[in-house]
């Protein structure tokens, strides 16, 4: 019974690439909720003390929470994830010759990480969201 509802809510991967990948120029118009979600989580930060040297942040999206990052963590690696390349040519926007963050298509959903290959886990950051 749990396989046959989870087929019914399944989601078609490639269908919601290619809505994303479509609407990585004009995406932040329409994602009002994303903006306050992302926002509060960025602020929680400061409840924290952190210096990672990485920080991964998988379905970064077009970019605006890897800025903020990459602006709060400036000595620190952000590798900004993502599955729609759409999505990261938007991300691109987001950079400043100062304030540069990377950009990697990626599904994350189906990615494999390993902790054991990163070179100091405990200095590495992960977020995923908005």
């Amino acid at each position: 019974m749990h396989d046959a509802a989870a087929a019914e809510f399944a989601l078609d991967r490639a269908s919601l690439m290619r809505s994303f990948e479509r609407a990585g120029g004009g995406y932040d118009a329409a994602a009002v909720l994303h903006a306050d979600v992302r926002t509060e989580l960025l602020r929680r930060l400061d409840l924290v003390s952190l210096e990672p040297r990485v920080v991964v942040y998988a379905g970064a999206g077009t970019g605006h929470a890897s800025r903020e990052l990459k602006r709060r963590y400036p000595r620190a690696r952000v590798l900004a994830l993502d599955f729609a390349a759409g999505m990261l040519r938007a991300a691109a926007h987001q950079q400043s010759w100062r304030r540069r963050f990377d950009r990697v298509r990626v599904d994350a959903a189906r990615a494999r990480v390993e902790t054991r290959r990163t070179p100091r886990p405990d200095r590495t950051m992960a977020a995923s969201g908005c």
